[in-house]
């Protein structure tokens, strides 16, 4: 008799008379080794791209490069300056929030802190 274990089971078994199929898959994970090298950082999408493609937050990126741009320049008018680098803080304050409320709902703990020791007295 063999051993059962996740390679020797059937990817279709029977539950209450009715088959049900169980996708199984290998992780794309592996051990980092010493000689990795970390991937190299992908190229932000200009703002025609980031429009098209429909993502606001690659949007709002461009364009505070855009304005940081600008504002950069030697031949910048002193006249623009205050409304260029006033909308420039307004987009990045967008995107602090967006990348705020991003990682608030990647949070698979929803704000939960580490599981305190257990207490038999509490129930």
């Amino acid at each position: 008799m063999t051993a059962l274990g996740p390679r020797n089971l059937s990817p279709v078994f029977f539950h209450e008379g009715r088959a049900v199929t169980i996708v199984t898959g290998k992780p794309n994970l592996r051990a980092v080794r010493p000689d990795d090298e970390p991937p190299a950082p992908k190229k932000p999408l200009t703002l025609i791209e980031a429009a098209e493609a429909d993502d606001h937050l690659a949007e709002l990126k461009a364009m505070r490069q855009i304005l940081a741009r600008a504002l950069s320049a030697p031949n910048c008018p002193p006249r623009d300056m205050a409304a260029l680098s006033r909308r420039q803080l307004e987009i990045g304050r967008e995107i602090d929030a967006l990348v705020a409320a991003a990682e608030r709902e990647a949070d698979v703990n929803h704000g939960a802190t580490e599981a305190e020791a257990w207490d038999e007295s509490a129930i």
